[in-house]
């Protein structure tokens, strides 16, 4: 996760700027975090077919012997409530070749 944050001539009239935790920029003191699922996902590999997949609906979507195609959610962030922090709650669920989800699962941060 990376962010840009913007000081511009709206709050630092002498020197606006734009402070950024991306990779693909010159590093700053400011940094990037890594937020992690609760449990690791399997993926399905890029040369597997789908095919080979058929029968594997018994196990839990996301398992090694049932991987996914696809994780979708939101992440959502407020400042915490000290004003320093950022609260983050990450909502995401794996799907399978053939539509069905995992359940749902959230995770909350706070950095």
């Amino acid at each position: 996760l990376w962010f840009d944050t913007g000081f511009t001539s709206r709050v630092c009239k002498d020197h606006p700027v734009v402070l950024t935790t991306s990779p693909h920029t010159q590093q700053t003191h400011w940094m990037q975090t890594v937020l992690e699922f609760k449990e690791p996902i399997a993926m399905m590999h890029g040369g597997e077919s789908r095919e080979a997949l058929e029968g594997r609906g018994s196990h839990p979507v996301g398992a090694r012997e049932n991987p996914t195609t696809g994780i979708s959610g939101s992440v959502n962030f407020q400042k915490g409530p000290d004003g320093r922090n950022l609260d983050i709650t990450v909502e995401y669920c794996a799907t399978t070749h053939d539509g069905k989800k995992s359940t749902p699962q959230v995770v909350m941060y706070t950095l």
